[in-house]
């Protein structure tokens, strides 16, 4: 089992996150396409139904044990941009923005237990109804615009450390969650 702590207020991606507590990250590429969106990718990133985006789908590694598996829809004319040698080894952020010529803006993340699907389940090499975390992420660029939605989605064998921290302050203290 690996253990990582991550910190969601961090600029570091996961795979330096990584990198810095000794561990070797690495990504193995499934698929990256230009499709039609579905409608639900199409809701999430606020588009007209049928416009086109793109899917990329990468194998997360950590120590040569799979961990994880990304599944991002990324807007079309921000695809276009990203270089498949980039795919194969660079952290999703850093392929945005470098797209997009900015850094990226906003990225709002939620997480969430689910049950492995069938397709989950075969590329994660886990039973069909296994219990999987799911990080769900929405990054905006400078002008508030979508430019991605998607997952990262791991399997039982990496445990999150969430870390409150209590800062004091002179008048009050705030409280922050590292996870």
């Amino acid at each position: 089992q690996i253990e990582a702590a991550i910190d969601a207020d961090s600029r570091l991606s996961f795979e330096e996150q990584m990198q810095a507590q000794g561990r070797t990250p690495a990504l193995k590429l499934l698929n990256f396409g230009k499709g039609p969106a579905s409608p639900e990718v199409a809701d999430r990133l606020k588009l007209a139904g049928g416009v086109e985006v793109y899917r990329l789908e990468r194998l997360r590694y950590v120590d040569d044990q799979l961990i994880g598996l990304e599944i991002r829809h990324i807007l079309g004319e921000v695809g276009d941009r990203i270089p498949l040698e980039g795919l194969r080894a660079q952290p999703t952020f850093d392929l945005l923005s470098a797209a997009l010529g900015e850094p990226l803006d906003t990225v709002d993340v939620s997480m969430f237990a689910a049950a492995a699907d069938k397709e989950i389940a075969a590329k994660l090499h886990v039973r069909r109804g296994a219990p999987i975390l799911v990080r769900d992420h929405i990054v905006l660029d400078s002008r508030d615009r979508i430019v991605m939605h998607g997952n990262s989605i791991y399997r039982g064998n990496l445990r999150f450390r969430h870390v409150l921290r209590r800062s004091r302050a002179k008048k009050g203290a705030s409280l922050s969650v590292v996870s």
